[in-house]
């Protein structure tokens, strides 16, 4: 899996990026966190986690999903339009069928799958043994804390699982199993639709006309469902909810550092160690080039870019869809940091170990 450095002899640019990766670790400690409480008390139907876990036991019980939705979704105070503040059926759909013994089976299964594509990948992109096992336990702890049996119901850490383990399988060169994991991903939650077209926009700029054609049907696909998806929400019948209120808020970088710092193992720490590790861990990402870290840095970008522009404070788990791809940089942005400029100086060796893609 090769990569290089992609600032290497670059010390202007390399100081530019230093430069502002600084700007926004101050940026964010200045400017503190918007969460008001990321807590919820037992039985509280006001949660997303709560509401999906009272309409798959009203599925239990017989009704279809948006039957179940039509009432759960006023009853927790939620609105029912905008399509988008209704779920995609997929997961509920999936634990009702399967029971929710098989669908923790299964989900712990992804993340063994994940963890162990960790342990390979970054085996292979790593010089040094320290490197790989800090890399190791970093995507490690992004994908353990998404695994607990009582947050099955979660869209997000399904969606979570299915795009580290989408985005880890295309830098090994597997394309249809990412492709198959990403669009899985979006069926259970919309938000991973721009991970699809960033997909599709490497693989035209590679020339890869066959992938660029697997990335398209995928988009095709989604679309389609997303359609019946809105059309069945349209056609939903009982109460209306409270009005939707909008999620362009402008939160801005600090609403990007709230994302990764509420929905992450950075939680255990303060905010201010967020507001420093976030724009490290996006730099050490960004400092290699190489089909891999081409794509998690593409989409990061994207989603910081996305978070700082959408997004009210209590939708701040929408950082879970990209916090396990995120640690690992912590690793690459410390190598950055500490040979980076020595790096700018003097020619390397490309590292050149190479899987071949299926």
């Amino acid at each position: 899996m090769s990569w290089t450095p992609r600032l290497q002899g670059r010390p202007r640019l390399t100081a530019a990026v230093l430069v502002a990766a600084t700007l926004l670790a101050l940026w964010g400690v200045l400017a503190g966190t918007s969460i008001a409480d990321r807590t919820a008390s037992k039985g509280d139907r006001h949660t997303d986690l709560a509401m999906y876990d009272a309409t798959i036991e009203r599925m239990n019980h017989g009704a279809s999903y948006y039957a179940a939705v039509a009432v759960e979704l006023p009853a927790g105070n939620y609105p029912t339009r905008p399509a988008m503040n209704v779920r995609e059926p997929t997961l509920a759909r999936f634990i009702t069928t399967v029971g929710r013994p098989a669908a923790v089976a299964t989900m712990l299964a992804l993340a063994i799958a994940a963890l162990i594509l960790t342990l390979r990948t970054f085996e292979l992109t790593e010089r040094g043994r320290a490197a790989w096992v800090a890399a190791v336990v970093c995507g490690a702890a992004g994908v353990g804390i998404l695994c607990r049996p009582a947050a099955v119901a979660q869209h997000e850490v399904w969606a979570a699982l299915l795009v580290y383990t989408g985005v880890m399988c295309r830098g090994h060169g597997w394309v249809r199993t990412s492709v198959a994991l990403l669009l899985a991903a979006a069926f259970v939650r919309e938000l991973v639709a721009p991970v699809i077209v960033i997909m599709l926009v490497l693989a035209l700029r590679e020339r890869g006309r066959r992938e660029a054609g697997l990335w398209a049907a995928a988009l095709a696909a989604f679309a389609l469902y997303y359609g019946i998806h809105w059309w069945n929400v349209q056609e939903m019948h009982g109460a209306a909810g409270p009005p939707a209120p909008g999620w362009v808020r402008f939160g801005g970088w600090p609403f990007a550092v709230d994302a990764m710092w509420g929905s992450s193992l950075l939680t255990v720490f303060p905010h201010a160690v967020a507001a420093i590790v976030v724009p490290l861990a996006l730099l050490g990402w960004l400092s290699r080039a190489g089909v891999l870290f081409d794509r998690v840095g593409a989409v990061l970008v994207a989603y910081v870019a996305l978070f700082c522009v959408a997004g009210r404070p209590d939708n701040f788990y929408w950082g879970m869809l990209i916090e396990a791809l995120l640690l690992p940089g912590v690793v690459f942005g410390v190598q950055f940091l500490l040979i980076g400029m020595r790096l700018t100086r003097r020619p390397i060796p490309r590292h050149t170990i190479e899987i071949s893609g299926a």
